[in-house]
């Protein structure tokens, strides 16, 4: 009997909504690597816009999910390689879905919606966590079928009080951490505000290479 019997890998591709998400990006990324040509600023920026999302996909291109064939010593395995948990499928007793919707700019969809879980065992706690970024969504739906169990949203957990005791923060008070965020974007800007503030004290010298002085 060959194992596992269902395969499903991620892809940088499926983070974005359509090839137009995917073609902003790489718009968005081509004019920060213009900007590190002009200044120290602009460069940090750059190293910023273009290094973390390429590292990110360099190790989304890795992970994998894996469900055996039912029986004796069938295993879950998730992550990296496939090897980041491994969890009995025996000891599942389903899960949890919270997806989240994908970024937009300017009214456009930018980002694929994002599915993540919460393998729940037969004790009610939490076996494994998947960050689904990457992942069809057809192949989702396959692996859960093929976990089995019974699986709900995080909302529907929330109202019948099945919401594992060792869920996330923010799913277990999902009005907070919005308030969080909200909060975190007024910050965010502020700090920017000054930052920019500084810079343009230091003058010609942060925004501009010398060569362009």
């Amino acid at each position: 009997m060959d194992r596992p019997a269902f395969v499903a890998r991620a892809s940088w591709r499926r983070i974005f909504a359509s090839w137009l998400g995917l073609a902003l990006a790489v718009a968005g990324m081509a004019i920060f690597a213009v900007g590190a040509l002009i200044g120290p600023v602009g460069a940090a920026l750059a190293l910023l816009a273009i290094g973390v999302p390429a590292w990110q996909w360099q190790a989304l291109r890795r992970r994998r999910i894996e469900v055996d064939l039912p029986g004796a010593g069938a295993m879950l395995r998730l992550g990296r390689d496939a090897a980041a948990t491994t969890v009995p499928l025996d000891a599942i007793a389903g899960g949890i879905v919270h997806r989240t919707p994908g970024a937009t700019s300017r009214g456009i969809r930018v980002g694929a919606d994002v599915e993540r879980w919460l393998v729940v065992g037969q004790d009610g706690r939490i076996l494994a966590r998947l960050d689904g970024r990457g992942f069809a969504e057809a192949d989702l739906e396959t692996a859960r079928e093929r976990i089995g169990g019974v699986w709900m949203s995080a909302a529907r957990a929330r109202q019948l009080g099945v919401l594992p005791a060792d869920a996330p923060w923010h799913m277990r008070r999902p009005r907070l951490a919005v308030t969080l965020a909200l909060a975190a974007v007024v910050g965010t800007a502020l700090v920017l505000l000054v930052v920019f503030v500084v810079l343009a004290e230091l003058g010609r010298a942060a925004f501009l290479w010398p060569w362009w002085a």
